[in-house]
C-alpha cells in the first residue's frame, strides 16, 4: 500500500526530471522513505509508439488523426535527420 506520494517535476532545456517521492505503509506504519529521480527523454520513435498504443486502446479513436501525428513525426524525423534541429 502506498501512504503517500508526490511528483515534483524540474524543467531544463531538453528534458524534464521527475522526482517522486513514494512512502510505503506496512499496515498503516511507517517503514521507509526515498526518492528516486526519473529523467524523461521523449523521442520521435517513442512518441510513435504511444500515438499507437493510443489509437489500439481507443484513447485516439479516429485512424486519421493517428495518420496525421505520425505524419508530422516523420518530417520533423526528416528535419532532424537533416541536422536541421
Amino acid at each position: 500500500m502506498i501512504f503517500g506520494c508526490a511528483l515534483h517535476p524540474r524543467r531544463d532545456h531538453r528534458h524534464r526530471t521527475f522526482v517522486i517521492c513514494v512512502t510505503p505503509a506496512a499496515s498503516g506504519v511507517l517503514t521507509h522513505t526515498t526518492s528516486v529521480s526519473v529523467t524523461v527523454r521523449a523521442t520521435i520513435a517513442g512518441i510513435t509508439n504511444v500515438i499507437g498504443d493510443f489509437l489500439t486502446s481507443g484513447a485516439i479513436d479516429n485512424s486519421g488523426t493517428a495518420n496525421a501525428l505520425t505524419g508530422k513525426l516523420s518530417t520533423a524525423q526528416s528535419f532532424i535527420s537533416a541536422g536541421d534541429n
